[in-house]
């Protein structure tokens, strides 16, 4: 029960932040819009990095094959998603959604699993993927707060 009621905790946090902060339209490569997703994005990938180490992950292959897919997903999902007037919301569980597949999917891979690794349960999966969109979040809150 106590497990659960901590999940609840964290999607109830999470459906109140974006997964990956757009405030501003991107004028160019280096506008401050690119700094802070780029520096959100090496943050959660940090944060999960960090949290699938504790189930028994090699930290360097993870961290890099993460990093490509959170870009991935933030590039090719995320961003066409919020800049279709899609409710912040449904943004917000597609975000996870892919980032909790694309964690599921590099946690298949031989090469990042040490020695004591068991597969990981989908309940994890989800947390891992809501707690690094909430880091995320607030990464990129900080970041442009004026």
């Amino acid at each position: 029960m106590k497990k659960s009621a901590w999940l609840v905790l964290f999607l109830l946090c999470s459906s109140a932040a974006f997964a990956n902060p757009v405030v501003s339209t991107m004028e160019s490569l280096f506008s401050a819009t690119t700094v802070v997703v780029f520096f959100a994005i090496l943050v959660e990938t940090s944060a999960v990095t960090i949290l699938l180490w504790f189930f028994d992950m090699s930290v360097k292959p993870v961290y890099f094959a993460f990093f490509i897919g959170n870009l991935a997903v933030y590039l090719l999902v995320f961003l066409p998603v919020i800049r279709s007037d899609v409710h912040w919301i449904a943004a917000e569980g597609i975000a996870v959604m892919c980032d909790g597949i694309a964690i599921k999917i590099i946690s298949l891979f031989d090469s990042v699993q040490e020695a004591s690794f068991k597969a990981l349960k989908w309940r994890y999966v989800v947390f891992i993927s809501v707690v690094g969109n909430i880091v995320s979040y607030y990464v990129g809150a900080i970041l442009y707060a004026e």
